[in-house]
Parts: structure tokens; C-alpha cells; sequence
């Protein structure tokens, strides 16, 4: 379990570190992090290499109908996101 942890630790650390590398802010970076480990939550099991943009949308989606305040903000991040 402990190798599983820190395998996942550090996928997530090389993802940061590709985010900042591809010039978005470190604060965004964390925030691209926090997103896409909600994300990878939400696929219930489905390897995230398999994913598609309609996984993306769909997520999207659901956090729109969950907080319609967030949602233009959500979009642009999202946009963001998708183009790294």
C-alpha cells in the first residue's frame, strides 16, 4: 500500500511540475492539482489515460449544478486545464 501512496504522490508532483512548466502560476498549478485529483475521484475506477473530454465535460457539468456562482470561473479554469 505504502509503494501504491507514494506512486500516486509522485504522479501527482510530476503533474505539478509539467502545469508550472507549461508557464501557468504556481497558485494555479495547485489549483489544476486540486481540480484533476477531483477528477480522478469522480472516474470511479477508470484509469485516467483512458479518459476523453466528455469525462472532463462531464464533471463540469455536475460541479456547475452544484455551485452555479462558480461556474463561469469553473469554465475558464476548466479551459485552462484542457489546453495544458
Amino acid at each position: 500500500m505504502t509503494q501504491k501512496c507514494d506512486d500516486i504522490n509522485k504522479f501527482w508532483h510530476k503533474f505539478q511540475k509539467e502545469v508550472v512548466d507549461s508557464g501557468v502560476s504556481e497558485a494555479m498549478a495547485i489549483w489544476h492539482i486540486k481540480w484533476a485529483k477531483k477528477f480522478a475521484v469522480s472516474l470511479r475506477g477508470k484509469p485516467l489515460r483512458s479518459c476523453s473530454a466528455g469525462d472532463v465535460n462531464r464533471l463540469a457539468l455536475e460541479r456547475q449544478r452544484k455551485s452555479k456562482s462558480e461556474s463561469k470561473l469553473l469554465g475558464r479554469q476548466i479551459s485552462d486545464n484542457v489546453n495544458i
